[in-house]
């Protein structure tokens, strides 16, 4: 499992650039919650499934499952000040 904070990548090119950095990898994003989401979580197929529990434009909360082992939680959190 990877997580990216501050990505700044348009929801247009999201698909692009993921298939670039985490080529058959699975992920989920936070763009799509409004312009201000920049989190970007990935992860292996082969090796982990993650379940999102709640997202928004400053976290990702999800359940990561590693297939051979166990399964923990994972938040992602981007802060910013609203004006």
């Amino acid at each position: 499992m990877v997580g990216f904070l501050e990505t700044k990548v348009k929801e247009e090119n999201m698909t692009q650039v993921v298939s670039k950095v985490c080529s058959n990898w699975q992920w989920v994003h936070n763009v799509d919650s409004n312009n201000r989401g920049r989190i970007l979580v990935c992860g292996h197929p082969q090796r982990y499934q993650f379940q999102v529990i709640f997202k928004n434009d400053q976290v990702i909360h999800g359940r990561a499952i590693h297939l051979s082992t166990s399964n923990f939680f994972l938040n992602y959190i981007r802060v910013w000040e609203k004006p």
